[in-house]
């Protein structure tokens, strides 16, 4: 009678947004995350919560084990100090799937 909602994407892990623009998030998952550690299809939201403003960075569910690995080996001011060290903006596009995931890949014009 009842259906379980599957779930599409797990979160990774949240930081402040304090000094961090969504073009250093962009170039932080392009660059370190995809092209340097060949992770793939990673996505940020972004919420507003009673302790501040907070990135998250989530992935889909059942992802690369050693994606969920490589966040809980680091805590949130290791990842926000790796993005404002960049010191780089990039932008990006979005691919979304069919079943409603979306996540970050290279910019293409339109």
């Amino acid at each position: 009678m009842f259906w379980k909602k599957e779930k599409i994407c797990e979160d990774l892990i949240d930081f402040s947004m304090r000094h961090i623009s969504t073009g250093m998030i962009n170039a932080y998952i392009l660059k370190i995350l995809y092209e340097k550690e060949g992770f793939s299809k990673i996505g940020y939201r972004y919420e507003y919560t009673r302790i501040g403003q907070r990135f998250i960075l989530y992935t889909y569910s059942g992802c690369n084990p050693h994606l969920k690995q490589f966040f809980k080996d680091r805590c949130p001011g290791m990842i926000e100090e790796a993005i404002r060290s960049m010191d780089e903006q990039m932008p990006c596009s979005w691919e979304k799937w069919a079943n409603g995931f979306e996540f970050v890949v290279p910019y293409k014009e339109k």
